[in-house]
């Protein structure tokens, strides 16, 4: 009996190794800085909480960044390559299309959202999604975002000129109704009612989500849908499923009024050309094409509502927390501020953007250092010669590191890893791709316009109001801890002081 065991499993570690002979062989020639286990690989470093998982990544950024730009990983008998490079990286997003099995838990989420689609879906629906993030459609959110932003700032009032408090919470109220606006075409109110259903359920839901990602067992469908944990993700699943579909059975019956420029192929409402039309009612305008159907759209609207929503509330929490850690540039956007606006309350409007060119860079300089989404997964379906010259085998998957690659020094210099905005006001970048936080290619982001107007707009209402100062006296000198999630996150909560700018510095 044990003799067959102990057969059995050497016949199988055997095949193991036979099948994965051209990854092993690769893998000793590359080299790696961290021990690989048997069976697990490298999964063991991966098994912390969230704060050891990102550092985890953080270390194979590095470790690649070392090694020219690629570093190898296993992770539960699946080979990776970690990518530093702007060059290979930019090669790998434009030749591989199919996002990594990694991503099943947010594909349980967003169901067969294109933007984490398999490519079969993702190519067909690429053409019904485009037309919804043309310049003039996203131009034309502006004042949901002005004005979503500026009740966020009264909102603030109450915590001005006293404690330390999470800023996550009212930043993530912000964006969800934001994102119900623009995308779904409804008043959510949840800044006004913390304990909204569907504020509620999306962030349980997202943290959920997270768990997908960073519990390495969840990768076996079969513990992952046995878990205590999946059956928490379907009922908050259910629940937005539910909003959202009764949102597009409104939509439906007002769908009428919606109609298309035949030559700008502009969506408009026939009620009111001025009026912004959500992406929703668009989406549901340009249906006839390919048929998807409302659970198509609910897909869709779903996937839009998390990628406005979470990846938002990121960059704009991690550009106040750069605001309260670097006094010196804070004070260079305000006085930008008062150059644009002076001393009026005047809401910001789309033409007052352009003329913030150094709250851009500070956008900018906050995403490359701090990127929403710090690693992107491919699955290679055909062998490839990266630029770099390592070849990636077909059945072998790929971890873009944008963390890796925004501060891999060959391409940013020996400060690559100081927050300098300027830095983006000096010229062109040495690589287009050095700067990766939206990604690149035909899956990269299409949301870039929507993502920085938004972004701009709600710093420019903060820093108008109110100076944002470090939790305590002392905090901008230390490391920032960060949360690997579906986005990443800042152990704190973006803890912050606010002070009303009426009053003096304390």
């Amino acid at each position: 009996m044990w003799v067959q065991i102990v057969l059995g499993f050497i016949l199988m570690v055997s095949f193991w190794c036979w099948r994965n002979i051209k990854f092993i062989k690769q893998y000793r020639r590359l080299g790696c800085s961290y021990t690989a286990l048997p069976f697990i690989g490298h999964a063991h470093m991966f098994s912390g909480d969230r704060e050891d998982i990102m550092n985890t990544f953080i270390k194979f950024a590095e470790d690649a960044i070392a090694r020219g730009g690629v570093a190898p990983l296993w992770l539960l008998g699946d080979y990776h390559l970690c990518l530093a490079d702007p060059l290979d990286c930019e090669a790998a997003l434009k030749n591989y299309l199919s996002k990594d099995k990694l991503l099943r838990m947010i594909r349980l989420l967003t169901g067969d959202s294109f933007i984490f689609a398999p490519v079969e879906i993702w190519r067909p629906r690429r053409k019904l999604m485009a037309p919804l993030f043309s310049v003039r459609s996203i131009n034309a959110f502006m004042s949901s975002f002005s004005k979503q932003s500026e009740l966020m700032v009264d909102q603030l009032r109450t915590r001005a000129d006293k404690e330390p408090f999470a800023l996550w919470p009212y930043v993530n109220a912000l964006t969800l109704d934001a994102a119900c606006e623009t995308v779904l075409g409804v008043d959510l109110h949840s800044q006004l009612d913390p304990e909204s259903p569907i504020l509620v359920a999306m962030d349980k839901l997202v943290e959920l989500a997270g768990d997908g990602l960073t519990k390495f067992w969840f990768q076996v469908e079969f513990i992952m849908k046995n878990h205590h944990s999946y059956k928490r993700f379907l009922k908050q699943q259910t629940v937005i499923r539910a909003f959202i579909d009764e949102v597009i059975r409104k939509q439906k019956e007002r769908s009428h009024t919606i109609t298309m420029n035949p030559i700008t192929k502009e969506i408009y409402s026939l009620e009111d050309e001025t009026k912004s039309v959500s992406l929703i009612e668009k989406l549901i305008s340009l249906d006839g094409g390919l048929k998807v159907g409302d659970a198509g759209i609910r897909d869709e609207a779903l996937g839009l509502l998390l990628a406005a929503t979470d990846t938002s509330a990121t960059s704009i929490s991690f550009v106040a927390l750069m605001m309260a850690r670097h006094p010196d540039v804070q004070e260079k956007v305000y006085n930008e501020l008062q150059e644009v606006f002076g001393d009026s309350d005047r809401p910001v409007t789309l033409e007052d953007l352009p003329r913030l060119k150094y709250l851009e860079a500070v956008v900018k300089e906050t995403l490359r250092l701090y990127p929403p989404a710090s690693n992107i997964v491919r699955e290679a379906d055909k062998d490839f010669l990266l630029p770099s010259g390592v070849k990636v085998f077909k059945g072998s998957n790929l971890i873009i590191s944008i963390w890796g690659v925004q501060r891999n020094t060959k391409y940013w210099g020996a400060d690559a890893d100081q927050f300098r905005p300027e830095r983006f006001l000096e010229g062109p970048l040495q690589h287009q791709n050095a700067f990766l936080a939206f990604s690149c290619g035909q899956r990269g982001c299409t949301g870039v316009q929507f993502a920085m107007m938004f972004t701009k707009t709600a710093i420019s209402c903060i820093l108008r109001k109110y100076r944002v100062l470090p939790a305590k006296e002392g905090d901008e000198r230390k490391h920032l801890r960060l949360l690997f999630s579906v986005t990443l996150k800042e152990i704190d909560n973006f803890t912050v002081r606010l002070q009303s700018r009426e009053n003096k510095l304390v």
